[in-house]
């Protein structure tokens, strides 16, 4: 059985949907690289030159028909300060936004990439959207004047509504993920302080994981994730509504830091050391801009060519282009250190 990534944005070939990882065993955390627990490497965004981590560690619970797998995003260009702590999210933070002001839509998943859809059509009192081309999305879109319902090629389907009112654009928020045999994972959210909080995802078969928050501003901060067992997973921040640790029910503890380039505050990260001691650096030449990643002996030093990353060099001396296509920003091909080429398309 595998576990349902709460983005599961195969759909829009962004990251996989079906995720073969498991939760880790009871005992010591493992060496850095082993396991099924391993010491994750980030890398600069080769195409916008934003440092994007992906691979905090993830929450993996197993639940019956499809399990659930809750994954933390920071990204250096990411502009959001919410309750994930600034430049964060969360593969459970999806939401839909509607303007009045035009027929379209965008999806926002939870690795803050954004998918547009334009209204197609209406009929019967239900609004259709269809997906802005060349964005790599393949789904659909419907809006019943209060449900947003996305349907992916692979039979499930997504409810989002307003946990809020108003505002322009309305934000819609996820509250249901649902396969082709009617099996759901439901979402429930505050109220009061909290209003538009994650509260609670109750998989199927019932059991519950609970999320809780410390007071904030502009908003409360996702303090820790307890699962239907017990454990609890715990965040902390620093001033600058940074996270600074993340510590599973195991006790292991991921530590982060920070800096500022060009004065102003320390929010953008320099470093994450992972339970071990691994330490992974990260240098900017600018705002939002990755030069260097070095990773424990290691270094991989990156190229900027105008406003986009085009290679690679790491420590033997072996390089890797990314060749963009500069109207659609997709990678077009890539020129690998053996001496051949893949292409995309």
């Amino acid at each position: 059985m595998a576990y349902l990534i709460a983005d599961y944005f195969d759909i829009f070939g962004v990251c996989p949907g079906l995720d073969p990882g498991y939760p880790c065993p009871t005992g010591d955390c493992p060496p850095p690289g082993t396991g099924p627990c391993a010491d994750k490497n980030s890398s600069p965004d080769t195409q916008m030159g934003n440092l994007s981590v992906l691979d905090d560690p993830e929450i993996l619970l197993k639940a019956q028909q499809f399990n659930l797998a809750i994954r933390f995003t920071y990204s250096s260009k990411a502009t959001d300060n919410e309750e994930y702590g600034r430049s964060r999210s969360a593969s459970t933070h999806c939401r839909v936004f509607s303007s009045t002001s035009t027929g379209r839509v965008t999806v926002t998943l939870g690795n803050f990439l954004p998918f547009g859809f334009d209204k197609a059509g209406s009929s019967g009192g239900i609004t259709t959207y269809t997906a802005v081309s060349g964005q790599g999305a393949t789904s659909t879109l419907s809006y019943d004047g209060t449900k947003f319902t996305q349907y992916l090629n692979n039979g499930m389907k997504l409810t989002y509504q307003a946990q809020v009112g108003g505002g322009n654009p309305g934000k819609h928020e996820l509250t249901k993920v649902e396969d082709a045999n009617g099996v759901a994972q439901t979402y429930t959210y505050g109220s009061g302080g909290e209003a538009g909080l994650l509260k609670t995802i109750q998989v199927p078969g019932g059991r519950t994981v609970t999320f809780s928050y410390i007071a904030s501003s502009p908003t409360s901060l996702l303090n820790s994730v307890q699962d239907w067992s017990g454990r609890v997973w715990t965040l902390q921040y620093d001033a600058n509504r940074c996270l600074t640790t993340y510590q599973t029910p195991l006790g292991c503890i991921t530590k982060y830091a920070y800096t500022s380039v060009g004065g102003g505050l320390a929010t953008l990260m320099n470093a994450y050391e992972t339970p071990r001691g691994y330490r992974t650096t990260f240098t900017y030449a600018g705002s939002f801009v990755t030069t260097k990643v070095e990773q424990g002996t290691t270094t991989y030093v990156y190229d900027l060519d105008t406003t986009i990353y085009n290679t690679k060099t790491d420590p033997s001396g072996a390089i890797t282009t990314y060749n963009f296509d500069l109207t659609s920003g997709l990678l077009a091909s890539l020129n690998l250190p053996e001496g051949y080429t893949v292409t995309y398309t």
